[in-house]
């Protein structure tokens, strides 16, 4: 029977959100925009998730993000009723 090594990656310090040192890797995730496999962390202090890929939306993208999810927000306002 053959064996898989796998490799887990040394989170980044310190968590993005809360800023502390307790980050525990979760999963490879492929991201929708980038389309890279990056590697998931939770955080043991705040429950959040990060991945050290370094993406940054620009302003134009945040407001396109924005109009989004409003939109959605309300279609499922709609459906609800």
């Amino acid at each position: 029977m053959e064996q898989t090594t796998h490799v887990v990656p040394v989170a980044p310090l310190p968590c993005p959100v809360c800023g502390e040192s307790f980050l525990v890797f979760v999963t490879h995730k492929m991201t929708i925009r980038t389309k890279r496999d990056l590697p998931l962390y939770g955080c043991l202090a705040c429950q959040s998730f990060s991945n050290p890929s370094g993406y940054v939306e620009d302003e134009a993208q945040l407001a396109r993000d924005l109009d989004w999810h409003m939109q959605t927000d309300e279609e499922q306002k709609v459906c609800r009723i």
